[in-house]
């Protein structure tokens, strides 16, 4: 009798934690990929907003002396280098945002992971079962 209620409980426990974990772990993927796009983004945004200020300065230089053969043209090599700014602008917080969600998400599945934990003994006076959820 105690072996089929230690055997149900068993089967009836275990594939539930397996599923939390496997569904803590496939989150904890998908944030690592937010972490690093992240950072990407904001990496990004190094090389964008350089040559969006190269492109200000540069029409600028070239609207002052009235010779258009710059890049694009004085005014708008000007627009360009000013979308280019924005852009790295928009990449480097949306970039930061990311990171910091992607983190302090993937902390706080990675706590739960390891936290929820199952387990059975089984000594000569005894035999049960485990269930810990830290929190």
């Amino acid at each position: 009798m105690k072996l089929l209620v230690v055997s149900f409980l068993l089967t009836s426990v275990i594939p539930i934690n397996a599923q939390t974990a496997e569904l803590y772990q496939m989150k904890i993927n998908k944030l690592k990929t937010v972490k690093t796009i992240g950072i990407v983004l904001m990496g990004a945004s190094v090389p964008i907003g350089s040559f969006g200020a190269y492109c200000i300065i540069h029409g600028n230089n070239v609207y002052k002396e009235e010779d258009w053969s710059g890049f694009l043209g004085g005014l708008s090599e000007i627009f360009w280098g000013d979308i280019f700014v924005c852009l790295a602008g928009v990449s480097l917080v949306s970039g930061t945002v990311m990171t910091i969600i992607g983190v302090n998400k993937m902390k706080q599945y990675q706590s739960k992971l390891d936290g929820l934990k199952v387990g059975a003994f089984f000594t000569p006076n005894h035999a049960g079962l485990t269930l810990t959820y830290r929190f």
